[in-house]
């Protein structure tokens, strides 16, 4: 697969063209916001993401996903939000991400 070599620009056209025929494909269309993230275009990356939580609400990955995305353009609340509910779903959310919301919110705050 072109991910797995590091080719995000194939991997992101072969992916939109497996998203066309396969709309409803949680898998296919997390693949395709990973490939969006990949090459640094978060925007789409988050609206693709949410697409996948139209179709799979409790999609942990996805919301695991989007916390990272939220916390790296500075949205400290939906960051919050999505990894509580990655956590609640049981996503095994990485212990540095969590130290990093926690400091970046008291940073905030105090």
């Amino acid at each position: 697969m072109a991910a797995e070599r590091g080719r995000w620009n194939e991997a992101l056209e072969l992916q939109k063209r497996a998203v066309e025929l396969a709309p409803r494909d949680v898998n296919i269309t997390r693949n395709l916001a990973t490939a969006y993230h990949r090459l640094g275009r978060s925007g789409e990356a988050v609206r693709t993401y949410r697409r996948v939580l139209e179709i799979a609400p409790d999609d942990s990955t996805t919301h695991n996903n989007l916390a990272v995305l939220y916390f790296y353009a500075g949205d400290l609340e939906k960051a919050r939000a999505h990894v509580q509910r990655a956590l609640d779903l049981g996503f095994p959310v990485h212990p540095n991400f969590l130290k990093a919301l926690d400091r970046a919110e008291r940073k905030k705050d105090g």
